[in-house]
């Protein structure tokens, strides 16, 4: 009878092992383990994640470092306005992380700040600026607040994390979280080829490809219908951001509040701009006074650099990042190394 069973778990187990070290051979050829040097969730679209909160949890340790790091956190406008390649010969020797996921609002980018405190630790966050894009749409009421909820939820799984009242930890040292991802590879390889790609992402995708064009977009064909879904913002988003800006001063690293531009055909439109213009003030007084610092970008505003209600084409992005630089210049923020 043993035997037997040997020779049953043989037939059974021998091709599932040989079929799941082919899978993680192809996925080693396909997609190596080196990529780029930071995070950046427009990896997603290319890579064996296709979806940016698993990318940005199992990559997440791309951020245990103890060099300077600008973190950018917000929604695809930050993706698409941020990009690494631009910001990063703007700040020499500064490690450039875009964690920008699309439909993230102030909840979300806490959990995005304890999933990088989970990689960095205490003593490793004298040089870490975490960069917040705001903008009335974070402050929705509604479900867009699930962002959050989704980050916590990619962090429980696999046991790479654990999730407290206090925040996300990483449960293993760095050598064995990596050993662990790419264990996982098999499994990640196998759901890009048969999970079709969810709302989110085929939203960005579509961002990023109309950001390069802009040529005769009216980018403010969409304003009539987004006026008739206007919501109401909420209250809990912007105590989100004055409890952010106290967390990131007594945790470690430096908050830069980002007041960032939309076109201006939509703010004469928007009730939500006018909402969040009228409420935003003494907030981000708060915050101010809590330790975070104020960019206001909002005089960035012209049309024609944008190609829908909220994204900037190609050529407003260098303008962006060479404003984060000037910004950072004159307030003595992250001096670059040269």
């Amino acid at each position: 009878m043993p035997q037997k069973i040997g020779a049953l778990a043989g037939r059974i187990f021998g091709p599932a092992a040989f079929v799941y070290f082919a899978l993680l051979v192809a996925s080693l050829s396909v997609f190596p383990t080196t990529g780029g040097t930071w995070l950046d969730v427009a990896e997603t679209e290319n890579g064996m994640f296709n979806d940016p909160l698993a990318y940005v949890a199992h990559r997440s340790t791309k951020l245990a470092s103890d060099s300077p790091a600008l973190v950018f956190m917000g929604a695809s406008n930050v993706e698409l306005g941020f990009r690494p390649e631009q910001i990063a010969p703007l700040f020499p020797g500064v490690e450039i992380h875009n964690l920008a996921l699309g439909l993230a609002d102030v909840a979300a980018m806490q959990r995005l700040v304890e999933l990088v405190y989970a990689q960095r630790a205490p003593d490793q966050r004298r040089n870490l600026v975490f960069v917040a894009g705001l903008w009335y749409g974070q402050f929705r009421q509604g479900d867009r607040g699930a962002v959050a909820s989704l980050i916590e939820r990619q962090a429980r799984r696999f046991g790479l994390f654990t999730v407290t009242t206090t925040g996300i930890e990483r449960r293993l040292p760095l050598w064995a979280f990596e050993f662990v991802v790419t264990l996982l590879r098999p499994y990640f390889l196998v759901r890009l080829a048969t999970r079709p790609i969810g709302p989110r992402e085929a939203f960005l995708v579509r961002c990023r490809a109309a950001a390069p064009s802009g040529e005769g977009v009216d980018p403010c064909q969409g304003i009539a219908f987004e006026k008739a879904a206007a919501e109401a913002l909420a209250e809990a988003q912007f105590q989100a951001l004055l409890d952010l800006a106290t967390r990131i001063k007594s945790q470690g690293g430096r908050l830069v509040l980002l007041d960032l531009p939309v076109p201006s055909c939509s703010s004469a439109l928007r009730d939500e701009w006018r909402q969040y213009q009228a409420r935003k003030t003494p907030w981000f007084a708060s915050s101010v006074a809590a330790g975070a610092i104020l960019i206001d970008m909002q005089d960035m505003n012209a049309d024609e650099s944008f190609f829908d209600p909220t994204h900037p084409r190609l050529a407003a992005r260098p303008k962006w990042a060479q404003r984060l630089q000037a910004e950072f210049q004159d307030r003595g923020l992250m001096t670059p190394r040269s």
